[in-house]
């Protein structure tokens, strides 16, 4: 089969960086030849520009960062450079998680507990993830797409959607710890850990939630906050009943910090008096396994009066 002299010179190019993809080539065209399409010869060179790409690629690839990866061959229509781009990106983050594997999993085991039903909870890790994903990958990915603006068409490379490809790397690193997980309950965490626990579980519920400075927070442990409405949160990680003293500061730090409602979250109960006093101040109480219903009810209840 004689080739237009275009597509003879391109090939002879590809040859001359490797034989073998450039017999590859030629076998592909030989199969795919349709004398009835008039922009054959035309999609064949656009092709073969892509293969000389995807060789370049290749070859940056194996020497900056010793991957040798195999690119498609099987369809000239397709788009063989930003298959290897997109497999090199996989990998390049498949070895930056394994790289930080021990961290992840030392990190997991502290965040994992076993909540009030007695179930296994991994929620608090979602937030872990997220600030991994933002803080520990996302400026080594965005230099290493750099390095494919080079190769493949800028707007491609930026449209590849690599946070769910490392929050899928993660699970599988989460996954293979679940039957691992250390026996903790929500009760066993330090005090600060357990305002850190239930920020974390407002901020995953569709709150901006924060713990407040460890020394002079007025009796608020947590600010969270919803649109234009603002809850004062204090946290009791407390064995025995909560007091009514709970409820006082809690609605002092409501004054304070200028919010709309106040709560107090427990792994406790609460004595009569708390609940006592709570209720004629308007003040919240919840345990950690209700926090957010609470919470979302006095936001509703704040909207239905605007």
């Amino acid at each position: 089969m004689e080739f237009p002299k275009s597509i003879t010179i391109r090939i002879k190019i590809i040859e001359k960086k490797d034989l073998g993809i450039s017999q590859q080539c030629m076998k592909i065209i030989q199969d795919k030849y349709d004398p009835n399409l008039s922009d054959f010869w035309f999609t064949v060179s656009i092709w073969l520009k892509y293969v000389d790409k995807a060789i370049q690629l290749k070859k940056h690839l194996y020497d900056t960062f010793s991957m040798d990866i195999e690119f498609n061959m099987n369809e000239f229509e397709k788009y063989p450079h930003c298959d290897l781009a997109k497999k090199s990106l996989y990998i390049f983050i498949q070895n930056m998680i394994k790289q930080d594997e021990n961290m992840i999993k030392e990190k997991i085991h502290q965040l994992a507990y076993i909540d009030e039903y007695g179930e296994m909870n991994y929620s608090s890790i979602l937030v872990f993830k997220q600030k991994y994903i933002n803080s520990r990958l996302k400026n080594k990915i965005v230099t290493y797409l750099t390095v494919l603006e080079s190769y493949c068409d800028k707007n491609w490379v930026y449209s590849i959607d690599f946070k769910s490809f490392c929050s899928d790397e993660l699970n599988l690193v989460i996954g293979s710890l679940q039957t691992q997980a250390p026996d903790i309950t929500v009760s066993d965490l330090t005090p600060y850990e357990y305002e850190a626990y239930c920020s974390s579980i407002l901020n995953e519920n569709g709150w901006f939630a924060y713990v407040t400075p460890g020394s002079g927070d007025q009796g608020v442990d947590i600010i969270a906050k919803k649109n234009d409405f603002k809850l004062a949160i204090q946290c009791k990680q407390y064995k025995s009943k909560v007091p009514n003293k709970a409820v006082q500061e809690v609605q002092a730090g409501v004054g304070y910090y200028s919010c709309n409602a106040g709560l107090v979250v427990s792994t406790a109960e609460y004595t009569k008096s708390a609940m006592q006093l709570a209720e004629s101040l308007g003040v919240s109480l919840a345990l950690t396994v209700s926090l957010v219903e609470k919470a979302d009810l006095l936001y509703f209840n704040h909207m239905k009066k605007l």
